[in-house]
């Protein structure tokens, strides 16, 4: 079965896995909730391919998700299914490409003897690389495709030390206080650069 998106549904899922997929949606009474959350998985978590699928605006869903909890419940379920489904689907497609037509300056399509057959065909290249893929399965899998966090160095740690020191002596300026704080980080074995004493 393929869904908008020209993905073959069934290549990893077979259609009993299918059938038990939207079987997990039989609670759902209400019959375009139903739908809709079939679609979604159909669609490979598109709302909006799933909405027009349905014929359904995709305001409803919203509304649906945030005023029922068990359409809320299913549709995470769903969103894990579509997930997988998606997430398969790129892994074969980073393998097998997506075949793309070449064409020539003058805009025909250029050709190919195929020595196998012996017949003169289209000519075709496969393209691997799909940087669209990583962002939606990042929306639609964010605890498993999250970005590493960003590191702290020591560069930004005593930089956000010597703002808050500045801003600090600032403090004790207008106050009248007058504090050594040479004296207190050669107490604490530190300099005022935030380097270690030596």
């Amino acid at each position: 079965m393929n869904n908008n998106f020209g993905m073959t549904i069934n290549g990893d899922t077979t259609v009993a896995e299918e059938t038990e997929i939207i079987s997990h949606f039989s609670h759902i009474l209400h019959p375009k909730k139903r739908a809709f959350l079939s679609a979604f998985v159909e669609c490979a978590g598109s709302l909006t391919a799933a909405s027009r699928a349905c014929q359904i605006h995709h305001t409803n869903h919203y509304y649906w998700y945030k005023n029922d909890p068990q359409y809320a419940e299913a549709f995470d379920l769903a969103r894990h299914y579509a997930a997988d489904i998606y997430e398969a689907e790129s892994i074969d497609r980073s393998h097998r490409g997506l075949p793309r037509a070449k064409f020539a300056k003058d805009g025909t399509q250029l050709k190919w003897k195929n020595p196998q057959t012996g017949q003169v065909e289209d000519y075709i290249e496969y393209h691997c690389y799909e940087p669209k893929s990583m962002f939606h399965l990042k929306a639609l899998f964010p605890e498993k495709y999250v970005d590493p966090p960003k590191s702290v160095t020591k560069v930004d740690v005593l930089t956000q030390s010597n703002q808050k020191l500045e801003a600090l002596t600032q403090v004790a300026d207008e106050l009248g206080i007058d504090i050594d704080f040479d004296a207190i980080f050669k107490e604490a074995g530190t300099t005022l650069n935030g380097g270690q004493k030596t």
